[in-house]
């Protein structure tokens, strides 16, 4: 394919700064939304995750409770014998 300026004419565009800023920003937006979409989803995924961890633990927390309240079964025996 040939670059030449002859065989391809060119389109110049006359833009402020402010024009071409803001013409960069939306096109790198709509560019990004995929990602930004999957970051999204990702960071809902990582909110259930973390919910469902802080209830596993008040879980263990009460399961651990218990368990203090529960009479050591080694003792028990010796005093037995």
């Amino acid at each position: 394919m040939s670059t030449n300026s002859d065989a391809m004419p060119g389109i110049t565009l006359h833009l402020s700064a402010a024009d071409l800023e803001q013409l960069f920003d939306r096109k790198l937006n709509e560019a990004l939304q995929p990602i930004y979409s999957k970051l999204d989803a990702i960071e809902e995924k990582l909110d259930a995750i973390e919910e469902k961890l802080e209830k596993l633990t008040a879980r263990v927390g009460v399961v651990e409770g218990l368990t203090a309240k529960i009479p050591n079964m080694e003792d028990d025996l010796r005093s037995q014998d």
